[in-house]
């Protein structure tokens, strides 16, 4: 029979090195020799270890443990205005950023997903975030933020003056 350690989490990954050991049992002769524990370092999906045992007559026996999937890699994130801002680089209301993460092994753990940002206020160099996201095997993202987003919802102003008339 052969373990695993530690176990998988929910998702079905880890994000550490996983051991697998293998504990043979014979009531009859005893064990004579049987596989040593390994560890699994690269980060790849559907890894397997198999293990080998032989008792003291001679008869062998295998078995392996197998579905060990491992992702060490943290996935990335960004953010990026829903709309584009006029061509002077300018938006004149809320600017809702929405957030992207990318993982190329386990995948994005959707109960990780930021919600919508949204930019309120006036100025020019304003932002949103820092948000993080997680991928399935536990590994978080950096904080991912955007700034230099500028708003102007103050109307401009006319004054005017006299004038005058010639004849």
């Amino acid at each position: 029979e052969g373990s695993r350690t530690p176990t998988a989490n929910a998702n079905g990954w880890n994000n550490t090195d996983v051991t697998v050991s293998f504990m043979p049992g014979d009531d009859t002769s005893g064990v004579k020799t049987s596989s040593a524990p390994t560890t699994l370092t690269t980060s790849a999906a559907n890894q397997s270890v198999t293990g080998n045992a032989v008792d003291n007559a001679d008869n062998s026996a295998s078995t392996t443990v197998s579905d060990i999937n491992i992702d060490k890699v943290a996935p990335t994130l960004s953010g990026a205005p829903t709309i584009a801002a006029n061509g002077a680089g300018w938006y004149k209301g809320d600017v809702t950023v929405t957030w992207v993460g990318d993982d190329a092994l386990s995948g994005i753990d959707p109960t990780s997903q930021p919600a919508p940002s949204t930019i309120t206020g006036e100025g020019s160099n304003l932002g949103a975030g820092p948000v993080t996201i997680k991928d399935k095997a536990g590994n978080t993202s950096d904080p991912a933020s955007v700034s230099g987003i500028k708003v102007d919802r103050t109307a401009p102003v006319i004054t005017g003056g006299p004038t005058t008339q010639s004849n």
